[in-house]
């Protein structure tokens, strides 16, 4: 009965795929998928046409088993990323057809690639094996094991397929990649919740163990199996905190003191929230029952409904006030969290700043001296511009002219003391009434006798005559 529920999905999810299965009569193609082999009489195969045509029956056969794992068409009662190898032949067995020849020559390459690796060999290699002091320990102190036991699951033919575990791995790895310290330390009831399902995969609890067991040895998943929290004893798992690189280097995790506090305050939260719940819906009950009690005029029901409807709100503000007081604790922490790599960028900061500082020799000598430099050049600069802004001084011909002009100004004035006095303005007044003579008089043709004589200026004496070439 098992075989037939897992087959007739198979076979609609193959239907619905691949296009060969869609009209089996007619597709020549899946009859040489099947049998290996074209049946043609009019071609006569070659070697190399059988070995290409094995190729591609491996080839499309290992496809079809990968993607029908990942889509939870083939499994186990158990699991779901492992198989019976028996119980896979017989899933992709046609009536018409038979089972597939190239089938097994891909389970045995599988098998060698470690592909496909049985469930005692897997468990054998991803579980650490504790040393006799730590059995010692154990046994002493009755501490549970850190795994649950498998042994009762254990067959022969039933093998894990890796390339499905490893593609859930790594798609929960990538999601937790942002680091914090409250949401990367897990019980595993929240795992469950947040990654029982893969797409179409509805994982086990068998299942959520294998990747547990093969994040814990490959990327340092820690893992215990006896952390207390609210009330019980939880399965505790923190992630841990990978490098920013393309190929994060992971340290394994061990679950410290902190983490347990952080685990036990996320479990009494949840607890708490549940308390609330719970006694929000009782408070609604109760005032129901004292509605119908009133309704029918039970007046000492209702009263005593509404009593204890009073009580539970008593006890529903105190869980209230718990509950405030655990979150600020939580959310304290992952501030905490993030003032811690606040620092650390500051201190990185630091570091760069100083390490080009070193590189580029930059000390407060260097500068004070690129400063004295530039003041100097500076000044020298203005300097120029001053020299260059400057009026050119005069040649020596130049200033000796100048001289000359400065002595003969200064010798002008002794020069116009020796010149005769104009005549005074009473001789000008009557030469002007002379002028103003009638023509016909003989005082008016003296006049102008007397203005067609040349004029002959007074020269000064001889003396003043050889001081002015002595000076020119």
């Amino acid at each position: 009965m098992d075989t037939i529920q897992t087959t007739i999905p198979l076979y609609d999810y193959l239907v619905r795929i691949h296009s060969e299965f869609k009209n089996p009569d007619s597709s020549t193609r899946l009859l040489w998928l099947y049998n290996g082999t074209i049946n043609n009489e009019n071609n006569d195969n070659d070697g190399n046409d059988n070995e290409y045509i094995d190729q591609l029956c491996h080839s499309f056969w290992r496809t079809v088993v990968l993607e029908c794992n990942l889509k939870g068409h083939i499994g186990s009662p158990n699991y779901c990323l492992a198989a019976d190898l028996e119980q896979l032949e017989d899933a992709l067995t046609r009536p018409d057809l038979g089972k597939p020849v190239s089938l097994s020559y891909v389970v045995d390459d599988m098998k060698q690639s470690n592909q496909l690796i049985s469930l005692d060999v897997f468990t054998t290699t991803y579980t650490p094996t504790p040393s006799w002091l730590e059995r010692m320990y154990n046994t002493v102190t009755r501490t549970p094991a850190r795994w649950p036991d498998i042994s009762s699951t254990i067959t022969e033919t039933l093998h894990v397929f890796m390339p499905t575990l490893e593609t859930i791995v790594s798609t929960i790895l990538c999601q937790r990649r942002p680091f914090n310290p409250i949401d990367n330390v897990l019980t595993f009831t929240e795992f469950r919740t947040m990654y029982g399902v893969y797409h179409d995969l509805h994982l086990t609890d068998p299942d959520l163990w294998l990747l547990l067991r093969y994040m814990n040895a490959k990327h340092g998943v820690a893992v215990d199996m006896d952390v207390r929290g609210y009330g019980r004893s939880h399965v505790a798992i923190k992630f841990p905190h990978y490098n920013e690189t393309t190929t994060p280097t992971v340290t394994p995790q061990e679950i410290n003191q902190s983490d347990r506090a952080i685990l036990s305050l996320k479990t009494t939260c949840r607890a708490l929230h549940e308390q609330v719940d719970q006694l929000q819906l009782k408070m609604e009950s109760l005032i129901k029952q004292s509605l119908d009690h009133s309704s029918k005029r039970q007046k000492p029901q209702a009263l005593y409904a509404l009593k204890r409807k009073h009580q539970l709100e008593q006890i529903l503000n105190r869980r209230l006030k718990s509950l405030e007081t655990m979150e600020t604790l939580l959310l304290q922490i992952e501030a905490s969290h993030s003032d811690i790599q606040i620092i650390q960028a500051f201190n990185m900061g630091v570091d760069a700043l100083k390490t080009i500082f070193n590189d580029n020799q930059l000390t407060v000598t260097s500068v004070d001296e690129t400063m004295w430099r530039m003041q100097k050049t500076l000044e020298e600069q203005e300097q120029i511009e001053n020299a260059m802004t400057n009026t050119p001084e005069p040649t020596h011909q130049q200033s000796h002219d100048d001289k000359l002009s400065v002595t003969i100004t200064n010798e002008k004035q002794p020069l116009d003391i020796l010149r005769p006095d104009p005549p005074p303005p009473v001789k000008a007044k009557r030469r002007h009434d002379e002028t103003q003579a009638p023509p016909d008089s003989e005082l008016a043709r003296l006049q102008s006798i007397l203005s067609t004589i040349p004029h002959t200026p007074n020269e000064p004496p001889k003396s003043k005559q050889r001081r002015v070439r002595q000076l020119a």
